[in-house]
């Protein structure tokens, strides 16, 4: 039976340098064949190339299969066909040699280019030969084959062989000149040599996190993380309600799917199918949830009675939501936690531009980027409970799919991950330190105010009412700035409509929502307020408060309570002003750093700055965090930074 492809990882094509990819997802991936059987050497030359294609072909099939099986002697067989192939160049280099003399300047340009490409071929294919025979030493010493404990140091230093082998055969592809070959062949080596670069680039992005990479593998001992699927038509501070889970155990470089349930499968809830009732204060496993959530304003069959994993992003920051998530799945799954991985709705649907359309001919479905995330919460809306069995089968079908992703393709796998990190998508949390580190090179935070700057703002929403208005829900913002003496003054107002269908009750058309906003610590005169109406109350703050905001910060909001039936609108208007000490720097310049909700889209902000020169506004939107550079004479809103690393 053959070994599960690392999920998330391209595995199982013949043409890819299979050295890192093999051993801890690193997307090496070069058309070796083409780069060898350019077809460019003379006919008494071209036999010898052709064999040594073919050894190094070879080579990668006897690599794969010896890492799909388990097999130390096809491993090292492999290695002795990239000796072989190795050895063969190195013979036809020598036979080339002479044809040096084709360089001198009386000889045509034509024929100089054609011999100096020819020579950078062989050598380019000596160095993946070379490439290969480390990645085959890497895999034995890794104790992904043969049962040997794995050798960290030695794998690093294989690893190293490899991508320095990588790197020097993409300097020799850089003296091949293209134009020197018929148009058939050129297409081909072009395809090889773009592969060779991705290949490259990949591995230098990844090494200074390789050490993460390794304990994230299990290859410093076994690993259980903990996926939640956050539903964000039901909207969370950290994301959204947690509907199913996942366990995916690592261990030696290989990742499998434990199991994947439903929350009502193990969780503490009230839903129906709940195999474990909410405890009482007197009873095992109770723990008390967050007072906001217990008492009024909230009617009675809103509030919670214990706190559970399903209700467990309330936080501001995924690291407290991620740690409460592991008490609750330990104790409940008898597993260990060693990380959370939360992933929405919108971060799946991009992946399904890379796999294709997802066929699931059970449920009479075709699944496509376009209408993954309204089919799926339809199915939700509906009330029909095979909408996780849904997600089940999709999420199979795509990590299949990215399991044959063309090389061409993860460059843009790369940028989808990042895009889904960036809009806060896709968030991570791992309990060791030095993964949670280099977690940041991605861009993946897991804190409140990742940047540390003097100035932010995060503003969050929580439905806990029990529908699903978030996918109806339309939200706007405008954030106005003004300076008065050492303060700078903000008011943001929210503005949301809830367009839920009235005549679906078991949707819920009601939005039952805790507003809030998180500033830093210092803010002064922080005020919660709500424009008047004739349909709604105003905001209510809780009757209780027993959040602590993360160090440095300070959290003020209320709940709000919007319907929707005849007569009502389902408008409603938020406000929150405070004040902060106006930090700028020399050319009295200041930034303002606005992190954006987890679960939310792309929702529409008009900024305006009372500058001394003038008033000045800008529009963009919340599709990720963005930095406010307030001047004297203008205002400028950008995409935030990367944390520093």
């Amino acid at each position: 039976m053959g070994r599960p492809a690392i999920v998330g990882v391209p595995v199982g094509r013949r043409e890819a340098i299979v050295a890192a990819l093999l051993l801890v997802g690193l997307l090496i991936a070069g058309s070796v064949g083409a780069v060898i059987a350019t077809r460019t050497l003379e006919s008494s030359l071209t036999g010898e190339a052709q064999l040594a294609q073919a050894d190094l072909e070879h080579g990668l099939k006897q690599l794969e299969d010896g890492y799909q099986r388990e097999d130390v002697a096809q491993v090292r067989a492999a290695a002795t066909s990239f000796a072989r192939s190795e050895s063969r160049l190195r013979a036809l280099g020598q036979r080339v040699r002479p044809l040096d003399a084709a360089r001198g300047s009386a000889v045509p340009a034509p024929v100089r280019d054609r011999v100096r490409s020819l020579e950078a071929v062989i050598d380019m294919g000596q160095h993946l030969d070379r490439a290969g025979i480390a990645a085959t030493r890497a895999l034995l010493v890794s104790g992904m084959v043969g049962g040997a404990p794995p050798s960290v140091p030695d794998l690093t230093g294989q690893l190293a062989a490899v991508r320095d082998e990588l790197g020097q055969a993409e300097r020799a592809a850089s003296a091949i000149d293209l134009g020197v070959l018929p148009g058939s062949q050129r297409a081909s080596l072009g395809k090889a040599l773009l592969e060779l670069r991705t290949a490259v680039d990949g591995l230098n992005a990844l090494w200074p996190s390789l050490s993460a990479v390794f304990d994230l593998l299990g290859l410093n001992g076994p690993r259980t993380y903990l996926i939640e699927q956050v539903n964000p038509a039901e909207l969370r501070a950290g994301g959204g309600f947690i509907g199913t889970v996942s366990l995916v155990h690592a261990e030696r470089g290989h990742v499998t799917l434990a199991k994947s349930l439903p929350v009502e499968a193990f969780d503490y809830c009230d839903a129906d199918g709940c195999v474990h009732p909410r405890p009482r204060p007197w009873q095992p496993g109770y723990v008390a949830p967050p007072a906001e959530l217990a008492g009024p304003p909230l009617p009675i069959y809103s509030q919670l009675t214990a706190w559970s994993l399903e209700d467990s992003g309330f936080a501001p920051d995924f690291a407290t939501n991620a740690a409460t998530a592991e008490v609750f799945a330990r104790r409940l799954l008898g597993v260990p936690i060693d990380g959370v991985i939360a992933v929405d709705y919108y971060a799946v649907a991009p992946l399904l531009e890379l796999t294709g359309p997802i066929a699931l001919p059970k449920y009479n479905l075709t699944l496509t980027a376009d209408n993954f995330v309204d089919t799926v919460v339809g199915l939700d809306l509906a009330r029909d409970y095979a909408h996780k069995d849904v997600i089940s089968a999709a999420a199979a079908k795509i990590v299949s799919g990215l399991s044959h992703i063309s090389p061409a393709n993860v460059p843009k796998l790369l940028r989808t991950v990042q895009d889904m990190v960036r809009g806060r998508h896709l968030q991570v949390h791992f309990d060791a330190p030095g993964v949670q580190h280099e977690a940041l090179r991605l861009a993946a935070t897991d804190t409140l105010n990742p940047l540390q700057a003097t100035d932010f703002l995060l503003e969050t929403e929580d439905n806990y009412g029990g529908s699903k208005s978030n996918y109806f829900l339309r939200r706007t913002y405008q954030l106005d700035l003004s300076r008065s003496g050492p303060l700078l003054h903000h008011q943001l107002t929210i503005d949301l409509h809830d367009g839920a269908p009235a005549d679906k009750q078991y949707i819920g058309p009601h939005y039952f929502a805790y507003v809030r906003i998180t500033v830093p610590a210092n803010a002064t005169n922080v005020r919660v307020s709500s424009a008047p109406s004739k349909e709604y109350d105003r905001i209510e703050a809780p009757g209780r408060r027993t959040q602590v905001a993360p160090p440095g910060a300070q959290v003020a909001g209320g709940w709000i309570f919007v319907l929707v039936g005849p007569g009502l609108s389902g408008d409603y208007q938020v406000m929150f002003t405070w004040d902060t000490r106006w930090t700028a720097g020399p050319d009295d310049t200041a930034t303002f750093y606005w992190q954006k909700q987890p679960g939310t889209v792309h929702d529409p902000v008009q900024v305006r700055w009372a500058s001394p020169d003038g008033p000045r506004r800008a529009s963009t939107e919340l599709s990720e965090d963005r930095i406010v550079t307030l001047r004297p004479d203008g205002l400028t809103v950008r995409p935030a930074p990367a944390p520093a690393v």
